[in-house]
């Protein structure tokens, strides 16, 4: 993949994986898993018009030592931009594309919310979403673009390696069951880390039910087992963890509490919306995401 900070040659013509129109915002993927913004959703992401802005990018040789182009570059030298042109030249079905990476929208963007002598609502808010860091997750998830590394799916991987077959035979666990949501969310780019751990969220709900309800004296007495998050997790430090596991006969019980419940009444969309808002990512994506599960969930 390449580093965005580098962009050594300009006028090659780079090829397009995809290309979609986002919310009324053309971005794409270059064959190497690059994410762009093209330059008419630039434009639009900072709410500014064509003509002016297409001169702009385009003689950034002059402009850049123009007050904008200086405030701009400025803020390029804070990425270790080092590109001599504002954009790629990418072919997409036969026609050019001019693609803008993520430190060159980053910086547009924060000059038009924050510099120019206009601010752009539009802009701040554009801003705000595509926070340095997000920047790529932002564009694979409205492309539907799944790149070839597992790194995504490696804490989740690494949580079911370190569980897998540590609750004892009878009983069942929170985060094994949950594994189809988790996967079915993560298809749409919220990925499980340190920071979004669904299975507690899970786990308070179902043991407040399970204590309300006197399910102990239905299907007999919950038991724990040592659940260990890896090393990399805050919550390491405080391994191994005691669980609690509950008994298969009541499996049933809880697919259908976890269904009509914590699905159906909103306890998990409540739970994905605030972890949305920590992360910093587009409300969007987690109406997509909870969509999609919802309609394997909850047919009809």
């Amino acid at each position: 993949m390449r580093d965005l900070g580098t962009t050594p040659f300009q006028y090659q013509m780079f090829k397009v994986e995809k290309q979609i129109e986002f919310d009324d915002i053309e971005m794409g993927v270059l064959n190497d898993g690059t994410p762009y913004l093209t330059g008419r959703g630039l434009e639009k992401i900072c709410g500014v018009g064509h003509g002016q802005f297409h001169r702009f990018v385009t003689d950034w040789d002059n402009e850049r030592f123009k007050p904008r182009g200086k405030i701009i570059q400025q803020l390029l030298d804070t990425q270790n931009y080092q590109g001599d042109s504002l954009f790629l030249r990418a072919n997409y079905n036969g026609a050019e594309v001019l693609a803008f990476t993520e430190p060159v929208c980053i910086a547009v963007l924060e000059y038009y919310a924050f510099h120019a002598s206009k601010k752009k609502e539009k802009a701040q808010n554009a801003f705000r979403i595509l926070a340095r860091s997000k920047f790529r997750e932002f564009v694979y998830q409205a492309v539907g673009y799944i790149p070839s590394s597992t790194d995504n799916w490696k804490q989740f991987h690494d949580r079911v390696s370190l569980t897998y077959a540590s609750v004892p035979v009878g009983y069942f666990s929170i985060f094994k069951e949950i594994a189809d949501m988790i996967v079915t969310i993560g298809q749409q780019g919220i990925y499980i880390d340190d920071s979004f751990v669904p299975d507690i969220s899970v786990g308070m709900g179902w043991a407040k039910y399970w204590k309300e309800n006197n399910l102990s004296d239905k299907y007999g007495k919950c038991s724990d087992y040592e659940h260990n998050y890896p090393s990399y997790f805050p919550q390491a430090r405080s391994n191994p963890q005691h669980v609690k596991c509950y008994p298969e006969d009541a499996l049933g019980e809880f697919r259908r509490w976890f269904r009509n419940v914590y699905v159906g009444e909103g306890k998990l969309r409540k739970y994905i919306n605030k972890k949305v808002l920590d992360l910093s990512l587009s409300s969007k994506f987690s109406d997509k995401a909870l969509a999609e599960y919802e309609k394997l969930l909850l047919p009809g």
